[in-house]
């Protein structure tokens, strides 16, 4: 997830300043949070966005501020948003499904602020990278470069691989990603939940019912559901720099 060509990175030039728990409000009333790293010397700078929807935890906190100074001292304003759920962020978490609208009202938030310069740009790995996906086709602004590692543009395939449904992956994505923290997953409880039937209970039994895992079951042939997730089609028309 960190992975870095060492050769090629700035030297460190500035200093930071740090901004935390700054917000915008989306049009349904949703707080998202961020952590905002600005370049101190630099009154306008160009942004790299990372969304996550991480557990606001001493770890992720730790990370946050290393990956966010790490880009700063080197002359990027670096904006760590919540997804909505996460971090510090509003709403309840649900996973992939508000990705597109949260992040193009991100956008043109981003837009509006005095240090934006201009020039964007997205950043991370897994689920970080689905983030990016969702609004790869976004123009105001737009997005100039994207950095996507491990991320898929298509989960209809990732869940139901050969047209069977993956319960293990989706289970224990539910048992890790349930509620507004992410949990260690107990292999006990994941055995406990593949050995039931109808499919649609394992959930009940591993971890608890969850609105997420009950619609990947039973939306297997809802092209509708998957679209609001799917970024394959941008896939397609993305014409920036994008690099996997």
């Amino acid at each position: 997830m960190w992975r870095f060509h060492i050769q090629k990175i700035k030297k460190v030039i500035y200093s930071v300043d740090i901004y935390k728990n700054r917000t915008l409000v989306t049009e349904e009333g949703i707080t998202l949070s961020s952590r905002i790293f600005k370049p101190r010397e630099l009154e306008k700078a160009p942004t790299i966005l990372v969304r996550i929807p991480l557990t606001y935890s001493l770890t992720d906190s730790l990370k946050t501020e290393l990956v966010g100074r790490f880009w700063s001292t080197r002359g990027y304003v670096v904006v760590i948003q919540g997804t909505r759920g996460r971090y510090r962020s509003s709403g309840e978490f649900y996973p992939l499904i508000h990705e597109r609208k949260d992040g193009l009202e991100t956008l043109k938030w981003l837009r509006n602020q005095s240090w934006f310069d201009g020039d964007l740009f997205m950043w991370g790995s897994s689920s970080f990278a689905h983030t990016q996906w969702a609004i790869s086709n976004s123009t105001d602004p737009k997005i100039k470069a994207y950095f996507m590692h491990i991320g898929s543009s298509n989960f209809k395939e990732m869940f139901y691989p050969g047209g069977a449904f993956s319960l293990a992956s989706a289970l224990y994505w539910t048992i890790r990603s349930r509620g507004q923290e992410d949990r260690e997953v107990d292999l006990n409880d994941l055995a406990k939940g593949v050995e039931i039937l109808p499919v649609v209970q394992a959930d009940n039994i591993a971890i608890g019912d969850t609105d997420f895992f009950n619609d990947w079951v039973m939306n297997r042939g809802n092209l509708s559901f998957w679209e609001k997730i799917d970024g394959s089609k941008r896939t397609e028309s993305i014409k920036d720099q994008c690099y996997i």
